[in-house]
């Protein structure tokens, strides 16, 4: 596996700045876009909310309808940073209508929604479920508590409401979203609460004994997000980054093909899109990361791999939004591992149907590794070999597309739905021809 490959631009990101430009009431214009059945469904999704116009490579955003629907449809579960998107769309005053959601997720939901000082309601519409929130204040409590899994729906709710609020932390903060605040002009900052140690004695001591429990160094920070400057008129411009499900694919290939030198280009390498990174580093990867663009969503880069021998490791999925995208990847590397691998904190994955960390046992026992399950996660055993193995039936494009990468190790035929592989990346096959040499064991080109 070789070449040099430059990454597509993020349809995730697409449609997260379209929606911010929705709550923002701005033109907005974002650039590059790869039209695609996904991002034509985003447009489909959208069309009642927004008027968007294609121009060359980009998107003209213009929020500006005069009659915009009330209610906000989602046409399948699992769309990107979903939490963030359905607490902005209930700032904005819209019903979300949802194809099918649990009791259990609406309890998550009401509570997060109550921690802010106002009630979502459940609604029908013909049918279906419908959610809307009520009695939403004009004023937020000042520095409401939250964990990691919080933040999105608390900064969708601000933007949606255009309105301010504080959030009390024990995190590091690494989202999208600060970004683009940036780009429309709104604020977005962190502050260190955390006391520093004054006596370079003291500061020196506490390095070298680093290995003390989190507790003993527990951070604090207040996050501000203000949302209430109205625009000034200008149009917004908005730079894509490379594709981060794409991004874990081709790394995950590479570390599974070590022979052959890959670079890959316009891969987003913020902490919000680097898990997979992370994840390989625990692993014994060098990797190689140069920076060489901004966009609205942070740095992109060039990042090479250099070949390393997979080892299992333990990994806590916090926050969960950030791993979606990359774990079915990670959980491929982790079955061709040395050693056990263990994924912790994903119970929120089984607030939905189907259950999510069912879904990905289901993969896990159709490429055949060994496995066990958890109440908020899966623990692994890795294999050298495998043989090849079917996986019918639709499954997001991160789970078919890792699994079809899994493929390229396993030692018979593979067969994956590629329905939702296709609808992002139509060029997939065309990708992997490109980047792959692949030969039988005679040494034959197949």
């Amino acid at each position: 596996m070789q070449g040099n490959y430059d990454l597509p631009p993020s349809p995730d990101m697409l449609l997260l700045g379209t929606i911010t430009a929705i709550a923002a009431g701005t033109k907005t214009r974002i650039t590059p876009v790869l039209e695609t059945p996904l991002t034509a469904a985003w447009v489909s999704m959208l069309r009642e909310h927004v008027l968007i116009t294609r121009e060359s490579d980009a998107w003209i955003i213009d929020p500006t309808l005069s009659d915009p629907s009330v209610l906000f449809i989602l046409p399948f579960d699992d769309i990107p940073y979903r939490d963030l998107i359905v607490f902005a769309a209930l700032g904005m005053g819209k019903t979300v209508v949802f194809k099918s959601i649990t009791p259990q997720r609406i309890e998550r939901w009401s509570a997060q929604a109550k921690q802010c000082g106002f009630t979502i309601e459940k609604t029908d519409v013909e049918g279906s479920t419908g959610l809307h929130a009520t009695d939403i204040p004009e004023i937020f409590p000042e520095s409401i508590p939250v964990d990691e899994n919080d933040l999105c729906p608390f900064l969708g709710l601000l933007m949606g409401s255009r309105k301010r609020g504080s959030f009390q932390a024990g995190f590091q903060v690494s989202n999208p979203v600060r970004h683009l605040c940036t780009a429309f002009g709104f604020e977005f900052t962190v502050k260190n609460l955390t006391e520093r140690e004054s006596d370079p004695i003291a500061r020196r001591m506490r390095f070298m004994n680093r290995k003390k429990t989190v507790s003993e160094h527990a951070q604090s920070f207040v996050i501000t997000a203000d949302f209430t400057k109205r625009p000034d008129g200008r149009q917004i411009e908005l730079t894509l980054p490379g594709d981060e499900i794409l991004q874990a694919l081709l790394i995950t290939a590479k570390c599974l093909v070590a022979k052959g030198s890959l670079a890959l280009g316009n891969v987003p390498i913020e902490p919000w899109a680097s898990q997979i990174l992370n994840f390989i580093r625990k692993m014994g990867c060098k990797v190689s990361v140069q920076e060489t663009a901004q966009t609205s969503f942070g740095s992109s880069g060039i990042v090479t791999i250099q070949k390393f021998d997979l080892v299992g490791r333990k990994v806590e999925c916090v926050p969960l939004y950030q791993y979606i995208p990359h774990l079915p990847s990670m959980i491929v590397l982790a079955s061709f591992a040395e050693s056990q691998s263990v994924f912790r904190e994903l119970q929120d994955l089984r607030l939905d149907v189907p259950d999510g960390i069912d879904t990905l046992e289901r993969c896990i026992r159709a490429l055949g590794a060994r496995h066990g399950e958890m109440p908020d996660g899966i623990v692994m055993e890795g294999a050298k070999e495998f043989d090849g193995f079917d996986l019918p039936g639709k499954l997001p494009e991160s789970i078919c597309g890792a699994f079809a990468v899994a493929g390229l190790r396993c030692m018979g035929t593979t067969t994956v739905n590629d329905e939702a592989v296709l609808a992002r990346w139509p060029e997939f096959m065309a990708i992997v021809e490109r980047l792959c040499d692949v030969r039988s064991k005679a040494g034959e080109g197949t």
